[in-house]
């Protein structure tokens, strides 16, 4: 499995190691500077959060992280609950007020994340998102996989999943273990404002949209990382 340690983020396969080290940058998202202000934005916020974030249960650490988070990133999110005969992605994501409740007519079934740009599974700070976890008796999914499960039985492309500490991106298209990771409290900590674009841009809503560019950037990014690995038989 392909990993970094000495970058802003942690790459296991899910994107070209050499796109993103010679290519990311040709990207027009490369020549913005809306990363500054978010970055100063999130900074706040976990400062402010930091001395408790490890003993908020699930709700809580939506309401005080995940939910300000989404908004800086532009993201309209409806949460969801899971019914009597199935369960959901905590969260679904659209491109406005407007498509997010237009998409409540499907409330409580598979359809209402048809007009969704990604969804989104969060978990408390301390859960590991590799591993089986025991609650009673038995044994919870285990996230990693809840995610891919759920990107294969909804439309959109994109799963994010986070524990508030990682940060993942995840493609319906690629294995359940290949995925993007920031770890957003190391890259505070750092103040490395450059190596948060790879959190802002490719987390934020005009990540997962088409623009006046041509397909949206994560598209842009899986292309080109799929067409350099072909150039070369990688």
């Amino acid at each position: 499995m392909t990993q970094t340690s000495e970058k802003p983020y942690r790459n296991y396969n899910l994107f070209s190691q050499y796109y993103l080290d010679n290519y990311i940058i040709q990207n027009p998202e490369w020549k913005k500077t809306d990363h500054i202000t978010a970055f100063d934005q999130i900074k706040t916020l976990y400062s402010r959060e930091s001395g408790i974030l490890e003993t908020l249960n699930e709700k809580q650490l939506e309401e005080r992280l995940f939910k300000p988070i989404f908004t800086i990133l532009g993201l309209v999110c409806e949460v969801n609950e899971k019914t009597i005969s199935r369960e959901f992605p905590d969260y679904a994501f659209f491109f406005d007020t407007k498509t997010r409740d237009d998409a409540h007519k499907n409330k409580g079934n598979v359809d209402f994340f048809t007009s969704a740009i990604a969804i989104g599974e969060v978990k408390q700070w301390k859960i590991d998102l590799d591993r089986f976890r025991k609650v009673g008796s038995s044994y919870t999914e285990q996230p990693s996989r809840q995610i891919w499960h759920y990107l294969s039985v909804t439309e959109p492309k994109w799963g994010i999943l986070s524990n508030g500490r990682l940060w993942r991106i995840y493609c319906k298209n690629r294995r359940y273990d290949y995925f993007l990771e920031i770890n957003l409290p190391e890259l505070i900590a750092r103040n490395d404002v450059e190596g948060f674009r790879f959190f802002y841009y490719f987390f934020q809503k005009e990540a997962f949209l088409p623009s006046k560019d041509g397909p949206a950037f994560l598209d842009r990014v899986l292309k080109g990382s799929i067409d350099y690995a072909t150039d070369i038989g990688d």
